[in-house]
């Protein structure tokens, strides 16, 4: 049985407020990074996390390198939809579904499928997506 690691978890609180400012600044200049836009589920706060995106038909797939637990997912979950940008353009996201690592891994090149377990990647989110204002 995989381990979760809790929300709460020191490494993890350390890396995300050490680095996402970082990310932030340049997510939009990455390929490969977007910014979810989300609401927090309990606060009604708005939250931007940059994360690892992959376009995919009709949408995106969004990498879980710490699993289910963190709040950007739990918050978009229960949501249903948060706004992603990607490339300097906001896309409005909606029908966030859990996708396992062997159904999600088709969909990424090969320097994704190298990287991505090292990341402790074994799973990822789909979300539909389309173009804000559209």
């Amino acid at each position: 049985m995989a381990q979760q690691v809790s929300n709460n978890h020191p490494v993890r609180t350390r890396l995300t407020h050490g680095i996402n400012p970082l990310v932030l600044r340049f997510a939009h200049l990455l390929p490969f990074y977007c910014v979810l836009e989300h609401r927090g589920r309990k606060s009604g706060r708005t939250y931007r996390t940059p994360l690892a995106v992959i376009p995919v038909k009709g949408g995106f797939l969004l990498p879980l390198a710490w699993g289910e637990s963190p709040q950007w997912f739990q918050n978009l979950t229960h949501a249903g939809g948060a706004t992603l940008e990607w490339r300097g353009a906001p896309y409005a996201i909606e029908r966030p579904e859990t996708v396992s690592w062997e159904d999600g891994q088709p969909s990424m090149n090969s320097v994704q499928r190298v990287f991505a377990p090292l990341f402790g990647v074994k799973g990822f989110v789909r979300v539909t997506s389309s173009p804000r204002g559209a």
